[in-house]
């Protein structure tokens, strides 16, 4: 690992900067879970955490992230169960609900981590995350969270709801669709106000990535962007705009 950043990244996760960052990795996901709820159109309905007194204490924010993780995925399940068996959200298990997800997050990760590796951000040290082997990237693992479920999450669900029958089982054939799908909407592009352009998503993930980066060495506060939520008739061409095309060279 870069001994530099090592030391940059050490004295940011201790810091009030690290806090934040914590802070604003775990609302935002927690604000895409509920954009899933609303589209499920789901009188369920979980809210970010607000406690800005209590920032500082990190195991209170990832605590009020659990709880919410809980009320959203009894309700994703709720609202599944005619269309796949899916008894309990449990990373690892064999029964197709829980496959389905892990075999997106697994597809997902393993692309953050190629794109970190390319942009030259060390994931062995993570802001929460704590590596569980040496092969862990914890810091991956970290910066996914918004993308679990902006892309995974969303991807899936709509993928269940399109069967026609129950899903008994996961089929290679689904599993490579799965990869398709996700991989198909990394292609997918949204208007970027401030760059006055259509890009996609994999290059808004670039662009994350590179904004904690930066964060980082500049010792500052982490404000990424997000893709808009709503549709967008403007971005339907495929032409990419040459910073893009540029970054991903």
């Amino acid at each position: 690992m870069n001994a530099k950043w090592l030391e940059q990244f050490i004295k940011y996760r201790e810091s009030e900067f690290g806090n934040h960052a914590i802070y604003k990795i775990i609302n935002d996901k927690i604000f895409f879970q509920d954009h899933n709820l609303t589209i499920l159109k789901s009188t369920t309905h979980i809210t970010k955490y607000s406690e800005y007194a209590e920032l500082n204490d990190v195991q209170k924010i990832l605590l009020y992230e659990a709880r919410s993780a809980r009320t959203y995925w009894i309700t994703i399940r709720k609202e599944l169960q005619s269309k796949i068996f899916f008894p309990k959200r449990k990373p690892h298990r064999s029964d197709p609900g829980n496959r389905v997800f892990d075999i997106g997050y697994h597809t997902l990760t393993n692309y953050i981590q190629k794109r970190c590796v390319i942009l030259d951000i060390p994931t062995d040290l993570g802001l929460f995350h704590r590596a569980q082997s040496q092969h862990s990237h914890p810091l991956a693992y970290d910066l996914i969270e918004w993308l679990r479920p902006f892309l995974v999450d969303s991807v899936i669900i709509t993928w269940i709801h399109k069967k026609k029958r129950p899903l008994v089982q996961i089929s290679q054939k689904d599993i490579a669709y799965i990869v398709h799908l996700i991989n198909r909407k990394l292609t997918k592009k949204y208007f970027h106000q401030e760059r006055g352009a259509c890009i996609s998503l994999s290059y808004w993930i670039d662009l994350y990535l590179l904004e904690f980066r930066n964060a980082v060495s500049e010792q500052r506060e982490f404000n990424p962007i997000y893709p808009p939520l709503r549709h967008e008739t403007r971005c339907s061409s495929k032409k990419t705009s040459s910073e893009e095309t540029g970054l991903k060279s």
